[in-house]
């Protein structure tokens, strides 16, 4: 008794130190990860200062430029008596910089421009020839202001109609390549309207918290927002950012809620589900015990009720193999609407649990006992068989909707039940399922079935 207690508290000694090993890998997992996020946070706002770093010293040295020349200007005029009317002085400054002019402009890009073009200012006669296509385009973006602005003091009302507007005029005056394309699918087009608005309420909220600017600085930072939103080709890089993590997101959130089934290595009470996972196309994960082995003896104490399978959606574990095979089962649409259906479904899985028992009570004993075993096995051919396999064949053609099926026209829960429940007889006792031809037309409608068959060519145990 005194070694027993003392491997009891060495065994208790080393679970502890297990559990703590794994808290601490998973806080340091946890750990690593934020300052990974908070590093590329970091990387990415370094480039954005490097960026807008680069563009504000070439605008500056540009303005220096300008100075400089003006003021040689002055100079020549004040003290050298060299005056040039307004039209040459124009002219030769536009000489000497044109060069440097474009090349800087091309490597600015159009925002810059933009902002070169308004601190320079145009001569009307430049102007003239785009002036009436800009006024335009200034009268839609004062529309555009006032919905919003509307919509921002109404709390949000007519939001639907201020984003379509904001869509028709980026549509209209944005780059094709960006805002334009006619070959988007729904979702590309959802995710443009999400960056919009996602921007736009952005900007109409910070304009709407600042109550020390007047309605004609809110107006000018809108025109110069809608400018940039205007322009695709500066816009895109912000989209593919969104884009980018949006995806983490719904990747994040996609391996959050996909379900990871843990059970043995066999098909025991986790093959229904796996099955129905299978034939419903729905994504998940799992974890297969080996049946021998010290992995199952670690990992019981962990378990609910120290029993598998179990079944982890977004951190939480449940437990009972009827219980997760009800929640697939509705998540996969294999679970009747009617509830007088979702009882016979209800009983046949139940019925199937009993007849589960006294098989694994039957298959259990090989080792220790082959008479023993014969004799209840010749129990289940005599008694247990034909009575639930006749139950479950009576349901099947009692079926108001002749389909072969246990409920209804198409397949549920109960059908997965009964094809599974079958399996183990139909390996070791083949003939016992001549009696019930019912059964063995529906096992061969479930094998066929989509998802299943290509389950059962790629699973890899049969005995069991």
């Amino acid at each position: 008794m005194k070694k027993m207690f003392v491997l009891f508290m060495q065994f208790k000694s080393h679970m502890m130190k297990q559990k703590k090993m794994e808290e601490m890998k998973e806080k340091k997992e946890e750990k690593a990860m934020k300052q990974m996020k908070a590093f590329k946070a970091l990387i990415t706002f370094a480039h954005k200062v490097e960026e807008k770093k680069e563009m504000m010293h070439k605008m500056m040295e540009m303005v220096e430029k300008k100075m400089k020349a003006k003021f040689m200007m002055f100079k020549k005029c004040a003290f050298e008596g060299k005056c040039m009317k307004g039209s040459e002085s124009e002219s030769s400054e536009e000489n000497q910089g044109s060069q440097t002019s474009e090349e800087s402009s091309e490597e600015m890009g159009e925002e810059m421009k933009w902002m070169k073009e308004m601190m320079e200012g145009k001569s009307s006669e430049e102007h003239s020839g785009e002036s009436k296509e800009e006024d335009d385009k200034e009268e839609e973006r004062m529309h555009l202001f006032m919905a919003m602005k509307k919509m921002m003091e109404h709390g949000g009302e007519n939001e639907e109609e201020a984003m379509e507007a904001m869509k028709k005029h980026l549509s209209k005056n944005g780059d094709k390549e960006m805002w334009g394309n006619d070959h988007d699918d729904e979702k590309m087009k959802m995710m443009k309207k999400m960056f919009m608005m996602a921007k736009s309420m952005k900007m109409m909220k910070a304009m709407k918290e600042d109550h020390k600017e007047d309605e004609s600085a809110k107006l000018f930072k809108f025109m110069i927002f809608m400018k940039h939103m205007e322009e695709a080709k500066m816009m895109e890089r912000s989209f593919a950012e969104f884009m980018g993590w949006k995806q983490d997101q719904m990747m994040m959130n996609r391996q959050k809620s996909v379900p990871h089934l843990t059970y043995f290595d066999i098909r025991g009470r986790g093959e229904i589900t796996r099955l129905m996972f299978a034939a419903g196309k729905k994504e998940y994960t799992e974890t297969r015990v080996p049946i021998t082995g010290d992995a199952w003896t670690l990992l019981k104490p962990t378990t609910p009720y120290g029993q598998l399978p179990i079944l982890n959606i977004s951190g939480q574990v449940y437990g009972q193999s009827l219980a997760i095979q009800a929640y697939i089962a509705k998540e996969t649409g294999f679970y009747p609407e009617h509830k007088r259906e979702q009882m016979r479904v209800d009983e046949i899985a139940l019925a199937r649990e009993d007849l589960f028992i006294a098989e694994s009570n039957a298959f259990g004993v090989v080792q220790q006992d082959p008479t023993r075993r014969a004799e209840l096995t010749a129990a289940l051919i005599a008694n247990a068989y034909p009575l639930y396999f006749g139950r479950f064949a009576q349901i099947i053609r009692e079926n108001e909707a002749r389909s072969g099926f246990a409920v209804g026209d198409k397949p549920t829960m109960a059908d997965f039940v009964i094809f599974e429940g079958t399996t183990s007889v139909m390996q070791s006792n083949p003939q016992v399922l001549d009696a019930f031809p019912e059964l063995k037309a529906l096992r061969v409608k479930m094998a066929g079935w989509p998802g299943v068959a290509e389950y059962l060519a790629m699973r890899p145990y049969s005995e069991i």
